[in-house]
């Protein structure tokens, strides 16, 4: 109706249900009567009392976050990940640190190097990364924070071509998803050939005569 020249779906992501995350590749055995929650939960509004078991296989901000959070709120909080430090991947943007501290001083439970493998009954069993050995932990509440799935069924259901940006394409940090859309708004219009990267290639010039067997030039 609009008769746009363009049309750009950057409907953001969700996370998954299914235990697949930076380390776990394949979906583990979650019964559906398994009382397990996302971010997503969450942020809808649910609401956690008394404890919480997180376990973190996205390894950035927001497995910390909510613990925080929780903690903050009075629950206990147990924190179980394949890493060996919690919020891992923040040590990237330099706070790594400063949140395990922080988490520390609020009296969390850590558990590292567990990897799920299967949620019933309101036990989440894991195994070690390194010895395979398992490992059962009762929970009311499993808060699961793994990897995200697009949210394209609106670009799936398009009769009409459109471009998908940001996390409906691949899903990954806010910087990454704010920098796709600028990207587009960039490039939009523009001679694709101008927008190939340009580098300067350096040129090495060797005279091999003057390599002597045995050394190295």
């Amino acid at each position: 109706e609009f008769e746009a020249d363009a049309v750009v779906i950057a409907t953001g992501s969700r996370w998954r249900r299914d235990g697949i995350g930076a380390t776990v590749r394949y979906p583990v055995p979650i019964e559906n009567n398994s009382n397990t929650l996302t971010p997503d939960d969450v942020f809808a509004g649910v609401e956690i009392r008394d404890e919480v078991l997180i376990y973190d296989d996205e390894h950035y901000m927001m497995a910390g976050a909510l613990a925080e959070k929780f903690l903050l709120a009075g629950c206990r909080v147990k924190y179980l990940t394949p890493a060996t430090t919690i919020s891992s991947w923040t040590a990237m943007t330099d706070e790594q640190a400063f949140i395990q501290t922080r988490l520390i001083s609020l009296g969390i439970e850590a558990v590292f190097t567990q990897q799920i493998t299967r949620v019933a009954q309101g036990i989440l069993t894991t195994s070690c990364i390194y010895s395979g050995q398992t490992s059962e932990h009762e929970t009311d509440n499993l808060l699961l924070v793994t990897g995200r799935k697009p949210d394209d069924e609106l670009y799936r259901e398009l009769s009409i071509d459109a471009v998908r940006i940001g996390d409906c394409l691949v899903p990954s940090s806010i910087a990454d998803a704010v920098y796709s859309g600028h990207r587009f708004a960039r490039e939009y219009g523009e001679n694709p050939a101008r927008l190939v990267t340009k580098r300067e290639r350096a040129t090495i010039q060797t005279n091999l005569t003057q390599i002597r067997p045995g050394t190295i030039s």
